[in-house]
């Protein structure tokens, strides 16, 4: 219940894929900031985790920005494949000079059956 006895209003329903694919971002994330890939196994397909663990050693810490200004969005645009739209907020650096803290991209994920269990087959970054 919210203030005044009404309900809050509830956003778009995520079907299970998305929220699959939530989780794995989360993952993704953290093993650029850490350079591990920790629990990625459990959402990647092997070639994928191999080609994600090439592309962190071979890069310089790559910068994600803060999860608190980061917007990401999933578009659905295949059968098993989704888009990734990330956008950060504008931070307020004083003097009326608001900046973002990182640069717009999009991704496009592509999810496959493995054992009946779902893992991204192929991460590819669409635009910088």
């Amino acid at each position: 219940m919210g203030l005044f006895g009404r309900k809050p209003k509830a956003g778009p329903k995520k079907d299970n894929d998305v929220k699959f694919l939530m989780k794995a971002d989360e993952e993704y994330v953290r093993a650029f900031q850490t350079k591990l890939l920790g629990n990625l196994d459990r959402y990647l397909t092997r070639l994928c985790c191999t080609k994600l663990m090439e592309r962190i050693r071979m890069s310089d810490k790559e910068v994600v920005g803060m999860m608190r200004y980061r917007k990401t969005e999933w578009v659905k645009k295949e059968e098993s494949v989704y888009v990734k739209n990330v956008s950060y907020e504008d931070v307020n650096m004083g003097c009326g000079v608001k900046v973002p803290l990182g640069d717009s991209y999009q991704e496009l994920w592509s999810l496959t059956t493995e054992n009946n269990d779902k893992k991204v087959a192929e991460i590819r970054r669409q635009s910088c």
